[in-house]
């Protein structure tokens, strides 16, 4: 029977008999369950939401309008809200004021 080398603790004593508790191993297994199960969970729900191309609906409009501390004009009417968004980060940068209003 081979001997364990001294172990250094944090206060400078040394100790010959270093063993695991089998109460970590109860105590760590529920923690790396609930660890697993959560991330198979978000990979599964990333999946999901990937799934297809936005619907479009024929009811839903959006219409972007910009000013520029005057009049509010029109820059179109849009199916998708994506697509207004284009628009309007676009008029952003150019120095407009714009809202997206869906109707």
């Amino acid at each position: 029977m081979s001997a364990r080398p001294n172990v250094h603790l944090a206060e400078g004593r040394t100790d010959q008999t270093l063993t695991r508790s089998p109460n970590m191993f109860r105590k760590l297994l529920p923690t790396v369950v609930l660890a697993v199960v959560t991330l198979t969970g978000w990979a599964a729900t990333a999946s999901t939401a990937d799934a297809g191309a936005p619907t479009i609906l024929p009811h839903h409009r959006f219409e972007v309008l910009a000013t520029r501390g005057g009049k509010w004009t029109s820059h179109g009417v849009y199916h998708l809200h994506a697509r207004a968004e284009v628009v309007a980060i676009r008029l952003r940068l150019e120095g407009y004021r714009v809202e997206i209003r869906q109707f």
